[in-house]
């Protein structure tokens, strides 16, 4: 006997109930869901954040340059910008710092050496002729030419492993301060009192450098009168000169008792010139006081030029037998007086 199944018939009012259930159901679940993967992803961020990270501390620029290099198996040159524009930010940073080298005239190019044509000789003093009358050749004038021949001046920084890994970025900037100064100190240096070779920068202390002498009034060190005669020379002839010293002599200027000279001691220590010709301290300039030495030199600064064949450029190269990697640096210049005759020198007796 088949057992016969009745089936309840639902109202709306049932029915409608049922669907109002499933629907709170599903949103609940839709919203339990949502917030539980919002929870999550907070969570696992949190989680991150107090990870330890290990990152390396090499400085970033010198970082790129050592991994892209690497990556591409080719020597590394830091800063390859591109001729002038390295030559032009080295020498704005090694001119900015010292009166006497930024108004020297510099002239830049890749040229195994530098003319400057410039004349050697002026010609005569005009003299008035009759009406009609002949016009005099001249033959005092003369053109010439000063030549400069740059050399190499290299600089070699060896810098340890662990001074490349822990330093970090800092170093990357050091060097470049470091360079940029032994670079500047050797032009700054040179420039007054040469590099003791015949083919290498002149100093304008150099013997007869100049071709202008004044001689001191007696033996020893220059005394305040030297300095006013020394101005009274140049004030003749330029109004943009200047006067270099070493500071001792200054100093000891300052100290002298003189009371006819009271008025230069005045100005030359409120103003530190004399005749309105500025006087340039440097512990460059020499101190010798013997016979014969140059204690002082005026001229017109542009008078003195330093010719830049290449830029400065960086070179870093591993060692493949010790743990360093050398930074090594070359500049290529030379400098010296363009005209001998527009410069003076103070001299001891």
């Amino acid at each position: 006997m088949t057992e016969e199944v009745k089936t309840e018939a639902k109202t709306p009012e049932l029915m409608l109930r049922e669907i109002e259930t499933n629907v709170e159901k599903r949103v609940e679940e839709k919203i339990e869901s949502s917030l539980v993967e919002k929870i999550d992803a907070k969570f696992r961020a949190a989680l991150a954040d107090l990870k330890p990270k290990v990152e390396p501390k090499v400085g970033g620029e010198l970082y790129r340059v050592f991994k892209d290099a690497a990556e591409q198996k080719r020597a590394i040159s830091i800063n390859g910008a591109g001729a002038v524009n390295v030559v032009n930010n080295i020498v704005s940073l090694l001119t900015q710092k010292k009166a006497y080298s930024s108004k020297f005239s510099y002239f830049y190019g890749p040229n195994a050496s530098t003319i400057i044509p410039v004349f050697s000789a002026l010609p005569s003093l005009p003299s008035a002729v009759a009406e009609g009358g002949n016009i005099p050749t001249d033959t005092a004038a003369g053109i010439g030419a000063t030549t400069i021949l740059p050399k190499a001046y290299p600089v070699k920084i060896p810098v340890s492993a662990e001074a490349l890994l822990m330093t970090g970025a800092t170093l990357e900037g050091k060097l470049y301060e470091v360079i940029r100064d032994v670079v500047y100190a050797r032009i700054a240096r040179d420039s007054l009192i040469g590099s003791g070779a015949g083919d290498e920068m002149l100093g304008v202390f150099v013997d007869s450098a100049l071709s202008n002498d004044v001689a001191c009034a007696a033996i020893g060190a220059p005394k305040l009168a030297d300095l006013l005669k020394l101005a009274s020379e140049v004030q003749d002839y330029t109004d943009d000169a200047a006067i270099i010293i070493n500071p001792a002599f200054f100093v000891a200027m300052l100290g002298e008792t003189t009371s006819d000279l009271a008025w230069l001691k005045e100005e030359l220590g409120r103003n530190g010139s004399v005749l309105g010709i500025p006087v340039i301290r440097t512990k460059y300039a020499p101190t010798t006081t013997a016979a014969g030495s140059v204690v002082a030199v005026a001229m017109p600064l542009s008078n003195y030029a330093v010719a830049m064949a290449q830029e400065v450029k960086i070179d870093v190269i591993p060692d493949l037998a010790t743990t360093y990697t050398y930074f090594r640096a070359t500049a290529f210049f030379n400098g010296k007086p363009i005209l001998a005759a527009n410069g003076w020198q103070l001299k001891t007796v």
